[in-house]
């Protein structure tokens, strides 16, 4: 056994620049594809109270937004403001005619109903319809849902603050026994937004507009992000969502070209089917394309859920047809991550694709929580980007633990480490541990830099559970990822 310590990944920004903090990156230097400022156009789908409060606090991106004091520096930053005059280059617009206002009448017969799956029908539908009437109009970049607050009550089981992990670890995998088969609000609205020409933002009340209570107790507002920390999120996530790119990996010229794949299952509603679905990542940039795969059984020797070896290999030549398509090119290496174990049909399965698309390079790696845990001298946990190499195949990574540019811990429970597997390996464990370590930096819903999993693990889970909803219906699934997260 050995261990060893990776370190802080860089990302790039604007002008080749690079920093290992996504804000800092971005308040330094600005988004990785700025030539002009960003127009973002916005379509407001809500109440008028929710409307109105959501415009009134959207105006104060456009300025300095202090952030919360941490006994951890550079924790928290500051928020600069977006605009001409910033590095975040980008304006937000909201134009009279891309306002769709739903009745408060509407919202309250709807909660009325006992049942909460008809509750949620019920209202997504109503945001649905509006949302068809904005996208006629062919001049909104991002589609904004605004529920009130008394439709959050109903549809949604309570507010749960974000703790510096990401849940993303706790969520179990899709098509699981553990998975959750009760319809939800935020899934379904997504799903069935697929038929429109642009993704969709859901935001919550308690985002916007600061109240004393929820659900008649008092609200702590600690389980609240602090307001520069909501504000770096909503323009990340909206710049990418518009079709930016906010920042990507940095890529060394001598690196093959790689491109990363993520494979995980979703189970339908009824819980009678499992299918598999793939997150693909195409390179560096972090631009997904998903591609929607066959059924997958339950073994009755591992009792983990695997394809058969033709649907590995049609579900790995599809992806690549795709990205060939996209880059005029295949990539010169293929990475695979899945959290259960590849048996040998998948593994045949998918080197018969790369040997169709003549690909050299494959790699194919399971990754899991794993309850191992490594301790150090002092108070704080292992830093993040511990690395221990069990044996041969066998590795521990700690993607969430404490980071030296803050200057301690940022959360609050013991963290666990990833294990993965090489099963099939053409580079070394410690390389494939510092892509993890890399990809954990991707997600643009997010700019913290502490994210538990990999973009393609979290990227499954997020396309599985939105596909479910698409069956007995006309809706094609959408190929980029911004419409998922």
């Amino acid at each position: 056994m050995k261990i060893e310590f990776i370190s802080e990944p860089e990302l790039e920004f604007a002008y080749g620049e690079k920093h290992i903090s996504i804000k800092y990156g971005l308040k330094n230097f600005g988004p990785l594809d700025y030539e002009n400022t960003r127009e973002i156009r916005l379509g407001l789908i809500g109440t008028n109270e929710t409307v109105e409060k959501f415009s009134d606090w959207i105006t104060k991106l456009e300025y300095f937004i202090p952030s919360k004091s941490s006994s951890l520096s550079n924790h928290f930053i500051d928020f600069p403001g977006i605009g001409i005059d910033s590095n975040l280059k980008a304006t937000i617009k909201i134009e009279e005619n891309n306002i769709a206002i739903i009745n408060t009448r509407q919202i309250e017969k709807i909660c009325k109903n006992e049942k909460k799956d008809e509750v949620i029908r019920n209202s997504v539908d109503l945001f649905i319809e509006s949302i068809a009437h904005l996208n006629e109009t062919k001049k909104v970049d991002v589609f904004v849902c605004l529920p009130p607050e008394e439709l959050r009550r109903r549809v949604k089981e309570g507010f749960i603050p974000k703790n510096e992990e990401s849940v993303e670890s706790e969520v179990p995998d899709p098509g699981s026994d553990n998975e959750s088969i009760s319809i939800d609000f935020h899934d379904r609205l997504k799903a069935l937004g697929f038929q429109f020409d642009n993704p969709i933002q859901l935001i919550w009340p308690y985002t916007y507009n600061f109240v004393k209570k929820i659900d008649g107790k008092k609200f702590n507002k600690k389980g609240l992000e602090d307001e520069a920390t909501r504000a770096w999120n909503l323009y990340t996530a909206l710049y990418y969502k518009s079709g930016g790119v906010p920042w990507r990996l940095q890529r060394v010229n001598t690196e093959y070209t790689t491109c990363y794949v993520g494979i995980g299952f979703y189970m339908s509603l009824d819980r009678k089917v499992s299918y598999s679905s793939i997150a693909q990542i195409f390179n560096e940039r972090g631009e997904g394309i998903i591609t929607q795969g066959g059924k997958a059984e339950k073994s009755d020797d591992d009792r983990q859920l695997h394809i058969s070896e033709n649907d590995a290999f049609k579900l790995l030549d599809s992806s690549l047809l795709k990205y060939r398509k996209e880059h005029k090119a295949p990539p010169a290496r293929i990475v695979l991550h899945k959290t259960s174990f590849f048996n040998q049909d998948e593994i045949n399965g998918f080197e018969r694709a790369i040997e169709k698309h003549q690909i050299e390079f494959l790699d194919l790696v399971y990754i899991s929580k794993s309850f191992t845990r490594l301790f150090r001298i002092g108070e704080d946990p292992p830093l993040r980007g511990t690395y221990l190499n069990l044996d041969e195949n066998n590795n521990l990574l700690y993607t969430f633990g404490s980071i030296d540019f803050y200057g301690g811990y940022p959360g609050l429970y013991v963290p666990k480490p990833l294990f993965f597997s090489s099963q099939v390996r053409s580079q070394s464990n410690k390389s494939i541990a510092e892509e993890i370590l890399k990809l954990t930096k991707m997600n643009w819903n997010d700019t913290r830099m502490t994210h538990s999993l990999p973009i393609t693990i979290s990227a499954c889970r997020k396309v599985g559970t939105l596909l479910k909803y698409l069956k007995g219906t006309n809706i094609q699934e959408k190929s980029g990822f911004r419409f998922y997260m």
